[in-house]
């Protein structure tokens, strides 16, 4: 069982390399106006480096519970630095954006397509022509990106209420 344990705390350290080379190799090509704080990927870190010292010592110990216990709590450390570095929204151009979801798939979308905005306990649902585009609560955004999308807002309300009743 002690073997075991070193080969997941060999994998989970090669894990760990590969997140911290994407943190500091960040894409500067495009202006990232939607991202996770760095806080997100220290806590992911901290968290996967706890999980494979307790997993260490739980097989050293013969105890599948902590083992497992561990094993999860890698799993949690490793699923905050996927957030911190997959989910953000890049600018393009003065028009178009893309987003990047949990899983890393990129979608790109003009801000006319942008059709409402929901606020939801733990976060905002930016809705756009056939898709949806999910922003943690704890998300930096930019300034520039919410001005955007409120433009595209008041555009997109204006062209369902059509012209005023009092002109």
């Amino acid at each position: 069982m002690l073997i075991f344990s070193i080969i997941i705390a060999t994998i989970d350290a090669a894990i760990l390399l590969y997140f911290i080379r994407k943190i500091i190799n960040k894409d500067n090509n495009f202006k990232t106006v939607v991202h996770l704080p760095l806080s997100l990927a220290i806590f992911g870190i901290v968290i996967n480096i706890a999980g494979a010292i307790s997993n260490i010592f739980a097989s050293y110990n013969y105890n599948l519970i902590w083992l497992c216990v561990s094993l999860l709590i890698m799993i949690l450390g490793i699923a905050a630095l996927l957030c911190q570095t997959n989910q953000k929204v890049v600018l393009i151009s003065e028009n178009s954006f893309t987003s990047t979801t949990f899983w890393g798939k990129a979608s790109t979308y003009t801000f006319d397509e942008i059709k409402s905005i929901q606020n939801n306990t733990d976060s905002y649902t930016l809705f756009v022509e056939n898709s949806k585009i999910h922003i943690e609560s704890i998300a930096l955004i930019e300034e520039e990106f919410l001005e955007k999308v409120n433009v595209a807002l008041e555009r997109h309300v204006e062209n369902i209420e059509g012209p005023s009743i009092q002109e």
